[in-house]
């Protein structure tokens, strides 16, 4: 007599990416914090600004602005970074 088949077990595929999505957030964080820094001191700067002396901050929003510019698109870096650590995990 002939045994029945047995099918064979269906493995999960390797999901991998461990090390990139780690190296990814490290970075995403390294980025993300001195910037997320930066940006809040010249926030909170700007605002206490506007309420102390409104002129002077009217003057120099010339020097300010390209300053938040630069530091928001490191920000948003960091955070597409970190995004895309969690991204590579799940789907490798």
């Amino acid at each position: 007599m002939s045994q029945p088949e047995t099918p064979e077990p269906k493995y999960p595929p390797p999901t991998g990416g461990g090390a990139g999505a780690v190296a990814l957030f490290i970075i995403g964080v390294l980025i993300l914090l001195p910037s997320g820094l930066c940006t809040a001191v010249f926030g909170f700067g700007a605002i206490y600004a506007l309420f102390t002396d409104p002129e002077t901050l009217a003057k120099d929003f010339a020097d300010v602005l390209p300053l938040v510019a630069v530091t928001l698109f490191f920000f948003v870096m960091g955070i597409l970074a970190i995004r895309a650590s969690f991204r590579t995990k799940k789907n490798p």
